[in-house]
């Protein structure tokens, strides 16, 4: 839907046009821009090296996220995306329950979706995240382990932002010492 054929105006108030028209592909070729802008933007191309992070991905987080400074560490980031268990407490009664769901849907999207791409491939690059992802399956199931990689996609994500660093996979001897 174009701004300029929807005819409530409220509808398109406070939102930023350009990321708007970005996302909805208003005014030619959002996916060439989002490539050029991959190789432009330091930062989204340091985020385009994750296996499975495209410029889509690495636009929308990096707009998402827009100063990493702003964040004491990556469980706030994950936080500010929804993508932490909501909590019932009362007393020394603590339940978890779903998500949150706060913050922006897009960039959670999308981060479930290179998720899903980690899990269904077989880069060893991600090897070790996959693994993760499949333990956490066996107790919880597949839908919880999707997004508990999501969440720690975005943990990463946030760490080579605030870094500047690009994605390195663990050396065998760290997999080990962590195991």
């Amino acid at each position: 839907m174009h701004p300029a054929t929807h005819n409530s105006k409220s509808a398109w108030k406070g939102l930023p046009l350009g990321l708007l028209a970005a996302w909805m592909g208003c005014g030619g070729d959002a996916h060439g821009r989002n490539r050029r802008r991959a190789r432009q933007d330091a930062q989204v191309a340091r985020l385009c090296t994750m296996p499975q992070v495209g410029p889509v991905t690495a636009c929308a987080f990096a707009s998402a996220v827009d100063d990493p400074t702003r964040f004491s560490g990556p469980h706030q980031v994950e936080a500010y995306l929804g993508l932490v268990p909501s909590e019932r407490s009362s007393g020394e009664n603590q339940r978890k329950g779903p998500i949150t769901k706060a913050g922006n849907e897009r960039v959670r999207w999308l981060l479930v979706q290179v998720a899903l791409s980690l899990l269904w491939g077989k880069n060893p690059q991600t090897a070790h995240l996959r693994e993760w992802a499949e333990r956490i399956a066996a107790r919880r199931g597949k839908k919880t382990a999707v997004v508990a990689l999501a969440r720690r996609l975005a943990g990463i994500l946030f760490a080579m932002m605030r870094d500047g660093t690009e994605y390195q996979p663990p050396k065998p001897a760290e997999l080990e010492a962590a195991a």
